[in-house]
């Protein structure tokens, strides 16, 4: 056989998938606080869509693939933030 590398895309999850991971992130967002807006950017950030269609549903427990998710960007944010204060002023 062929090895092929796997890359993970944005936007390719399925509507019913999109709406179980809506439903986990509420969860997460009620534990840790987030605001609405938030947990639409966290949701399009994961997704590559905005979660207009997902609002009304019910949370449900996160999945460890969700909360790798999560702590992932919350990483890369950190990251990002800690190399815009290491670059010099012009």
């Amino acid at each position: 056989g062929e090895l092929t590398k796997l890359e993970r895309q944005k936007g390719k999850l399925k509507t019913l998938d999109k709406a179980k991971l809506f439903a986990e992130l509420k969860t997460i967002a009620r534990e840790k606080g987030w605001s609405s807006g938030r947990l639409s950017h966290v949701f399009r950030d994961i997704t590559g869509v905005w979660p207009n269609h997902y609002v009304a549903v019910t949370p449900l427990p996160p999945s460890q693939d969700t909360i790798n998710a999560v702590r992932h960007l919350a990483i890369r944010f950190a990251k990002s933030k800690q190399k815009s204060e290491e670059r010099p002023t012009p």
